[in-house]
């Protein structure tokens, strides 16, 4: 009989429904030291066993044995590995072996056959500089280092000209626009502002913060009035961030994720352990899909990662090409995603039959359940917040939805129509929950 050990940190503090003390966001480089666990906390016949140790520490608290960067294959520091460097400064024709002579871009440098460390210096690497594809088969570690890198799906460099029958209509060539946002205009949590699209260039001119593309030219009118500028991030359909192979460990930690279709996504697509793990990383503005899209690869885990303002969900889960994701999140934020106005957006969701532990963690703001695993998927979830969610049907407006199985430890819901959800053929085991709204669903709500 397998029995799984879980633990959590609580590490943010953004409902007033309560929670733990907030940090500041790390740039690490090396793995940080955690106390001793006093007690261990477990589950029978979970279907899979992370490779974190986890527990209940001697004053009570639960939370992970190890930092996420324990976990990582090799760093800058380990003898032999090949490092290659990226910064904004760096040209194709470089060596990339050192910071004297970059590379340009964190595609050239994953592209290179012998590539074990990608270290990017801060700053915008958009459309001109891209991630892209990244076939990998081999181990490989990409930190952003000092400041947090910023991969963008953007079209930089766009030219504009006043359309001469629009007054404060400014228009570019611009194919594969996806979504526009303003970066000098934010909201509280830093969020740049969406601006919405409309159906045509006059529609644009009577709606100060709008834009229209006809597939080849955008118009734009900012809220402001003033000439579009390089802070008018126009975000492109298709790859931004990208990872696919049939084996292999892929960690990536302080490198924020903008645009694309989805800000990230990952696949697999032949037999192999494709694993990826995620720290201190940002998924926002994703066009028209996810932030995190994790289609069948073996194991991901996230720590300290937010996913925000993205088309669909934040983080999504499914099987693909006959493979089942199995997924692991540490104290990360899910919040703010959904535009689809279809009530099925959530902060993050496991379908398929997959299985997935959460540790701590605030889930908030999403069009949809904020928390919703699906079609007999399994999930673990310990301490952590859903709260809030901002779906009009008051049934998708709950803070956790499953169908399959579900146990929630020391879990707090609060601020929905709904808190806990239990479809048919669902049943939701619970221990020191914290709930302010009534449960709905045809399934079975168990003490365990």
């Amino acid at each position: 009989m397998k029995r799984l050990v879980l633990c959590f940190l609580f590490s943010f503090t953004l409902c007033s429904c309560g929670g733990g003390a907030g940090n500041d966001e790390p740039v690490t480089t090396a793995p940080e030291p955690r106390e001793s666990l006093a007690e261990v906390l477990s589950i029978d016949n979970f279907p899979w066993e992370p490779e974190l140790l986890v527990g209940r520490f001697a004053d009570g608290r639960v939370g992970t044995d190890m930092d996420l960067s324990a976990l990582m294959p090799f760093d800058e520091n380990t003898p032999g590995v090949n490092i290659y460097y990226v910064s904004t400064d760096g040209t194709e024709t470089n060596s990339g072996l050192s910071w004297d002579s970059p590379l340009d871009s964190p595609q050239r440098a994953l592209r290179k056959p012998n590539v074990d460390v990608v270290l990017v210096a801060p700053g915008i690497y958009a459309q001109d500089r891209p991630w892209g594809w990244a076939g990998l088969t081999r181990d490989v570690v990409i930190k952003g280092f000092g400041e947090t890198a910023i991969v963008s799906l953007h079209r930089n460099n766009l030219v504009w000209d006043t359309d001469p029958l629009l007054p404060n209509v400014y228009r570019s060539e611009c194919s594969g626009s996806g979504a526009v946002y303003d970066s000098s205009r934010t909201n509280e949590l830093d969020d740049f502002e969406r601006l919405p699209s409309v159906g045509s260039p006059t529609e644009v001119a009577l709606s100060p913060g709008s834009w229209y593309s006809n597939g080849e030219t955008i118009w734009v009118r900012l809220a402001d009035d003033r000439v579009p500028d390089d802070a008018v991030r126009v975000y492109l359909d298709g790859l931004n961030g990208y990872f696919a192979n049939s084996s292999g460990r892929m960690y990536v930690e302080n490198i924020e994720f903008h645009g694309g279709t989805h800000s990230f996504v990952m696949i697999k697509t032949e037999e192999g352990e494709q694993k990826a793990y995620f720290k201190n990383c940002k998924f926002k503005y994703a066009t028209s899909g996810n932030g995190l899209c994790v289609l069948g690869t073996s194991e991901v885990y996230l720590q300290e990662c937010e996913a925000a303002r993205n088309f669909r969900d934040g983080v999504s889960y499914h099987a693909s090409n006959g493979f089942i994701p199995k997924a692991f999140e540490i104290d990360i934020v899910s919040r703010d995603n959904g535009y689809s106005e279809t009530d099925i957006d959530n902060g993050s969701t496991m379908h398929d039959g997959g299985s997935i532990i959460r540790v701590g963690g605030h889930y908030f703001g999403n069009r949809g359940p904020n928390i919703a695993d699906v079609n007999a998927s399994y999930t673990w979830n310990v301490g952590g917040m859903a709260y809030g969610s901002l779906a009009s049907s008051s049934l998708q407006g709950c803070d956790f939805q499953t169908d399959g199985k579900a146990w929630l430890y020391l879990f707090e819901s609060c601020d929905s129509p709904y808190g806990l959800r239990c479809d048919s053929d669902g049943e939701m085991y619970l221990r020191d929950v914290q709930e302010e709204t009534a449960r709905v669903g045809g399934g079975m709500f168990l003490d365990f």
